[in-house]
């Protein structure tokens, strides 16, 4: 149990909450069939403000992951210097959230519903819709 499950639990932990992430966010647009396309679900992902020592171990997965959504097969030693590039092109389709992880962890952790805005398009809010607000 020490040398497999111990390191089992901690490792998918771990690969569970930064996939939760980069694609949890209050600005990040979910699809349904009607509205997905292969570029608006690449873009459907959001780059974080990780400690260097995170960067460091994960190769800069975190703070370049639009990149990487789009450009899968480009070296990571590449990563940086082209998400640098990325963001200048995107403009306001670059999804960027510069609070610490830590915090970005526990805000998106409050956003429990999705709510359609547009047809096919969805958006993870924290409160639900439905309930009338007491005055």
């Amino acid at each position: 149990m020490a040398l497999y499950g111990g390191p089992y639990c901690v490792v998918n932990m771990w690969l569970t909450g930064y996939t939760w992430l980069h694609h949890s966010d209050e600005t990040v647009p979910h699809y349904d069939e009607q509205a997905w396309d292969w570029m608006k679900g690449a873009l459907g992902t959001i780059d974080r403000n990780y400690p260097n020592f995170i960067n460091t171990l994960h190769y800069n997965i975190g703070s370049t992951h639009v990149l990487h959504h789009l450009f899968s097969y480009l070296p990571h030693y590449n990563a940086y210097e082209a998400t640098l590039y990325l963001k200048q092109f995107l403009g306001d389709a670059y999804r960027y959230d510069e609070r610490p992880v830590w915090r970005s962890l526990l805000e998106i952790s409050k956003l429990s519903v999705a709510e359609q805005r547009e047809k096919g398009v969805y958006y993870l809010i924290s409160e639900f819709p439905y309930h009338e607000k007491e005055n």
